[in-house]
């Protein structure tokens, strides 16, 4: 695969200084570029919120006909946002966080009907990537550019963090060249951690063929407890 990068290197649309990002990653040693997916390449609070409000405003009468839809989505969305800050941020399910809150909203009283219309109305969410961010492939291909390998690491299933590379890769132009990039997508049910991230690392320098030491590695993210503390436990930059 770094033989398919190094020829797409001069190519690459959206790329911004490359020649200044090389030296400053070259000196200090950079060879990997390790970068969180949900809210640092991808806007997925949009796409979770937009989820959480249509089905809130779909299942407002039916949860108290005497009550403006606006005010019971408003109440229902703090439910879920306290639950997940109180949880330390903590990733899950969104149809299984959306039916907590929803319980606790309803004090216990939540109808099986509409425990089917919440399943049904999240049934396609992990089928489709929230949307890029503009900004992401310029931030990207300046790395691609730039000579450096890429590994992407997502607190997500598998199968939705690889829709997201997938839609990245699309937004970046790299699937004109064949280029596929590497990504680790940890399980809900483990810890978003150091020893995940190694795996990460451990994942590129298979998938690139080269060898790669945690103190050459940036780690990139929007999260200090998932993202940039564990990089840094780990030795990276």
């Amino acid at each position: 695969m770094l033989n398919e990068l190094k020829r797409a290197e001069k190519e690459l649309p959206h790329t911004y200084r490359v020649k200044e990002l090389k030296e400053c990653l070259d000196s200090k040693d950079i060879s990997l570029v390790a970068i969180d997916v949900d809210n640092t390449v991808v806007d997925t609070s949009p796409f979770y919120k937009d989820y959480v409000r249509r089905i809130n405003i779909e299942l407002a009468p039916e949860i108290d006909a005497n009550k403006d839809p606006e005010l019971i989505a408003d109440e229902v969305s703090n439910i879920i946002w306290t639950s997940y800050r109180e949880g330390g941020y903590k990733p899950l399910l969104i149809a299984e966080r959306y039916i907590d809150a929803l319980t606790e909203y309803t004090q216990g009283n939540l109808k099986d009907s509409l425990l089917l219309r919440i399943k049904a109305h999240f049934s396609d969410f992990y089928l489709k990537s929230p949307m890029v961010f503009g900004g992401t492939p310029k931030f990207i291909n300046s790395f691609l550019a730039s000579g450096k390998a890429i590994v992407f690491h997502s607190h997500a299933q598998d199968e939705w963090t690889e829709i997201k590379v997938r839609e990245i890769e699309k937004e970046c132009g790299l699937d004109k060249y064949d280029i596929t990039l590497p990504y680790l997508g940890t399980p809900l049910e483990e810890d978003k951690d150091t020893q995940s991230w190694l795996k990460a690392y451990s994942l590129a320098e298979e998938y690139y063929g080269v060898n790669i030491k945690p103190e050459n590695v940036l780690n990139i993210g929007d999260n200090w407890k998932a993202d940039i503390y564990p990089g840094l436990k780990a030795g990276c930059r």
